[in-house]
């Protein structure tokens, strides 16, 4: 889009709400390039809606007034978004194209040479990856997801600076490591796993290329993967530098995991966030534990523990922490957020 033929924001905004009635995957593609970055995850909301209702329709999961319905209540969510929006919301520079008032008190500013990047304080991300199977669906997957981000919510009720996002492709997930680059404190994943990959979106997403990407994420914290047999991932992820991971030495019973998974992160939230990673994975073992007939074993593995005659433990979930980052499992969920250069 040509930004220069726009008189002013309004007109601008009146073109992009005309895009949306003509096109709307046309406009949610437009929108990112318009906006400064922190107003670019609404529109990625938005638009994993629309991905959504497209997969619905693609595969005759709702009837056409279902899918009429659904697409109209989009609409109006994205023309109610953009007539929302401000100036101060769209990059500088288009502002400045644009000539508006805004623009004219950027333009005054005389120009600085910082001697040193400036931080600020943004909100913890919690990425919540939750991938169900058509074909071998996980019953209680909706569950752990609504539990999950319930628990993270009364966190940030009770002053905690955190944002929370559920994906469910990989595209999302790279999309989201660019958007919120020095962000990303924790990633939760949930449904079928083995040690060579986490299935996503119906297809195995490589366990290599997952550990290089979360390796380029300065402030993660730890990585939950809730499903069968992961340990096999905990040494590519410490290769990469993660802190923390939560992972599995056998296949999981799809209730018993639910039910580790939300106590672990219940504990970890509530009480003001006071709770520790290990607190909170304490508390969910013994909460599963307290669940089994027969009593199980566990120990907190800091450290490479992969070969075959080292066994984790006959415990279905294992808490590893990096060997070069000791004292991460002493991490609590941030009420300041994190800094960011």
């Amino acid at each position: 889009m040509n930004y220069a033929t726009f008189q002013d924001i309004d007109e601008l905004k009146l073109a992009l709400q005309n895009m949306l009635f003509n096109d709307i995957a046309l406009c949610l593609n437009e929108l990112p390039n318009s906006l400064i970055r922190k107003k670019q995850s609404e529109v990625l909301l938005l638009k994993m809606q629309y991905n959504n209702l497209q997969k619905d329709q693609n595969l005759g999961l709702a009837t056409s007034e279902q899918l009429r319905i659904r697409q109209a209540q989009l609409a109006n969510n994205i023309n109610g978004y953009i007539t929302s929006l401000q100036d101060r919301h769209f990059k500088p520079e288009i502002v400045n194209t644009l000539g508006t008032e805004a623009a004219n008190d950027i333009a005054q500013v005389p120009p600085t040479l910082p001697t040193q990047q400036p931080q600020s304080i943004e909100p913890l991300v919690a990425l919540l990856i939750f991938a169900n199977d058509l074909e071998d669906p996980l019953g209680n997957l909706k569950e752990e997801e609504r539990a999950i981000q319930l628990a993270l919510q009364h966190f940030k009720k009770a002053g905690g600076n955190i944002e929370i996002i559920t994906l469910s492709s990989v595209s999302e997930l790279f999309d989201y490591f660019n958007l919120y680059k020095g962000q990303i404190g924790l990633i939760h994943y949930g449904g079928h796993a083995s040690g060579k990959g986490l299935q996503i979106d119906g297809t195995l997403a490589n366990a290599n290329g997952i550990a290089n990407l979360m390796g380029t994420e300065s402030n993660l914290q730890f990585v939950f993967l809730n499903g069968c047999a992961t340990k096999d991932q905990v040494k590519l992820l410490q290769e990469n530098n993660v802190r923390t991971v939560i992972a599995t030495a056998v296949p999981i019973n799809d209730r018993k995991a639910t039910n580790f998974a939300v106590r672990f992160y219940q504990n970890l939230a509530y009480f003001n966030g006071e709770n520790t990673l290990e607190d909170a994975y304490l508390h969910a073992k013994a909460f599963v534990e307290t669940t089994e007939i027969n009593q199980v074993t566990i120990g907190v593995n800091r450290g490479f523990i992969m070969s075959n005659d080292q066994p984790i433990t006959t415990f279905q979930w294992g808490l590893y922490e990096h060997p070069d980052f000791k004292g991460s499992l002493d991490w609590k969920l941030p009420k300041a957020g994190v800094n960011v250069s």
